[in-house]
């Protein structure tokens, strides 16, 4: 074996090379994601309380945040997994208040507040084709 490939496999297995592949984050993603994903939530539970099927439902908020956001119908079904999992009996919640309002703090800057974040029960759409529970 040639000694220049030999030093070569040795700096592979030795761990004394670059990793390969993406660098580790270590969990850590930008702000943008949990907007995207409240707001996705948010917009999937109007069209929900209208009567439309789960998989209309994430098609439609496709539709509506795509102008705004980079988003596909995996990332509304992975962040309704994330931030309110089947399983679950208290979840998180997003509600839009009725009256926008300025939010002044310490430093005596103003925010708008568009969305709240809450915890709350998990929501329960009924099926459109369940039987109706007749006593005869």
């Amino acid at each position: 074996m040639n000694s220049c490939l030999r030093k070569e496999m040795a700096k592979r297995y030795t761990g004394s090379a670059r990793k390969r592949g993406r660098p580790p984050q270590n969990g850590l993603q930008p702000p943008e994601i949990l907007f995207r994903a409240l707001e996705a939530i948010h917009v999937y539970h109007q069209i929900r309380l209208t009567g439309a099927k789960h998989s209309v439902a994430v098609a439609e908020t496709v539709a509506r945040l795509k102008p705004r956001y980079k988003i596909s119908p995996t990332t509304v079904k992975r962040a309704l997994a994330e931030f309110q999992p089947s399983g679950a009996n208290v979840v998180f919640t997003v509600t839009n208040p009725n009256s926008l309002e300025n939010v002044v703090l310490g430093d005596a800057k103003k925010i708008r507040v568009g969305l709240t974040l809450g915890v709350g029960a998990r929501p329960i759409y009924p099926r459109f084709n369940a039987s109706q529970d007749v006593s005869h």
